[in-house]
């Protein structure tokens, strides 16, 4: 178990190294305690999150009986037919892109067996 534990956390050192370089908003690396702030695909919120660590594609959620991470890319996916209608901010407007983004999401949930869950 605390091999498994000490491989995880090597990987989440070495991942954050190289998706750093990615990583466009902040150098620093935190895991960020759950306060009501973490919901999951459906917009309710997730209390089995205890702390959440995200960097340039990136995601792990800390629980309290195992951990899941989840890499993803993002990838732009241009139109046919680009469109000239510009956005309305409210302050200026802005052209609008002639592309889409989209998310691919890899996810794994590792759940430990017998886990104390008052940890």
């Amino acid at each position: 178990m605390k091999k498994y534990i000490l491989l995880f956390f090597f990987y989440c050192g070495i991942s954050s190294l190289i998706g750093q370089q990615y990583h466009t908003e902040s150098n620093h690396c935190f895991f960020y305690e759950n306060k009501g702030q973490i919901v999951d695909q459906h917009h309710n919120q997730n209390s089995a999150v205890r702390y959440l660590f995200t960097s340039g594609g990136l995601n792990v959620q800390i629980r309290n009986d195992g951990f899941s991470y989840d890499v993803y890319e993002k990838k732009k996916k241009y139109r046919d037919l680009p469109t000239n209608k510009p956005i309305e901010t409210g302050v200026y407007t802005k052209k609008r892109p002639d592309y889409d983004v989209e998310y691919q999401f890899h996810r794994v949930d590792i759940d430990f067996v017998n886990a104390n869950k008052n940890s």
